[in-house]
């Protein structure tokens, strides 16, 4: 049973590391080459695309060849894999963040937000990696390659087992970067994306309805941007909350060790989902994006269709030809008796 459930998680991981990498390496593409980076939420858009898209690079395989495969790291390699994963998932959280600030600017000051040069964009763009590299920064001397000896008193054998993890004295520094990770990476983001969303509200209730062509649409865009801001928050809480509660539920409570880890894989495919899921939600920030993302969809539901077509058109002819068959024998055994 433990081992089909670890083959399930490593089948979905494996999966979902492919899509996220692939699906944000396209909409990296699609923004370099199309559209205009000289825009702040293409700016911030790629930010999170590169964020997300390592998350499929460094975070799942670090997760993977530690839960799953047991690889035996160096404690360079260990200590360089959690840093990394620890950066990108900052980097993701206030990538977020800037891109709600971002677009609560564009609606409520939108003439002060045209005036605004794009090299505040590049400033506030490499403020956010910074700040995630510095934050990534306690990961060398909290993680690390840990040898583990046991013994096995039957034959006297002591066996001995490297692992990447927390390394000895380090336990209750970890149990107090999680409190600390649950409010940098999830409060304070939630936070801005909601306070974003509320001030957009309350702008958008008081300007009154114009039945005039361009500021109706003018408002209609609007509206939608109010309805980003929404996915934007049940997007990011519904994919991280549970994973963050689950960890701190673990610091004052005992579950059972195999429930403990099914639940924790589950919780942890959630969290990275996000980084496949923003990939949808963000791309409509970008009609580049959307069309093409629009265009894929359809030509994979065509090719679908056409297959199930073949299909049909082949199982008809079967049965058809199986009817010919059954009926010419028949008839050559009418003719038999006959005779």
């Amino acid at each position: 049973m433990h081992e089909t459930n670890s083959v399930t998680f490593l089948t979905i991981d494996i999966t979902l590391m492919i899509l996220v990498t692939v699906l944000n390496l396209l909409v990296i593409f699609i923004l370099i080459v199309k559209a205009n980076v000289r825009k702040s939420k293409t700016i911030f858009l790629l930010s999170l695309a590169f964020a997300d898209m390592f998350v499929g690079i460094f975070v799942i395989p670090n997760a993977i060849s530690i839960m799953y495969l047991h690889v035996k790291m160096e404690d360079f390699v260990c200590k360089l894999c959690y840093y990394g994963e620890h950066t990108m998932s900052a980097a993701s959280a206030l990538s977020i963040s800037v891109i709600a600030v971002d677009r609560m600017r564009a609606i409520l000051f939108p003439l002060k937000f045209k005036s605004v040069h794009r090299g505040f964009s590049y400033l506030v763009l490499a403020l956010v990696w910074i700040l995630a590299l510095l934050y990534a920064l306690r990961t060398p001397f909290v993680y690390g390659a840990v040898t583990r000896i046991s013994e096995v008193t039957d034959s006297n054998v002591t066996v001995s087992k490297t692992e990447c993890t927390i390394m000895q004295g380090q336990s209750m520094v970890h149990q107090g970067l999680i409190y600390l990770d649950f409010f940098v990476l999830f409060l304070l983001p939630s936070t801005v994306l909601v306070t974003c969303n509320v001030a957009v509200s309350i702008r958008l209730a008081a300007v009154p309805t114009i039945q005039a062509t361009g500021r109706t649409r003018l408002l209609m865009k609007r509206r939608r941007s109010i309805r980003l801001l929404l996915a934007m928050i049940f997007l990011f809480v519904g994919c991280h909350l549970p994973l963050y509660s689950f960890q701190i539920h673990l610091l004052i409570a005992t579950t059972d060790v195999y429930t403990e880890r099914v639940i924790m894989q589950s919780l942890l495919i959630l969290s990275w989902s996000n980084s496949l899921l923003n990939v949808l939600f963000y791309g409509s920030l970008n009609d580049d994006v959307k069309s093409t993302l629009a265009m894929i969809i359809r030509c994979q539901c065509r090719k679908r269709n056409n297959r199930v077509a073949i299909s049909t058109i082949r199982t008809t002819r079967r049965q058809h030809q199986s009817t010919m068959a059954a009926h010419q024998q028949t008839t050559i055994s009418t003719t038999v008796t006959s005779i």
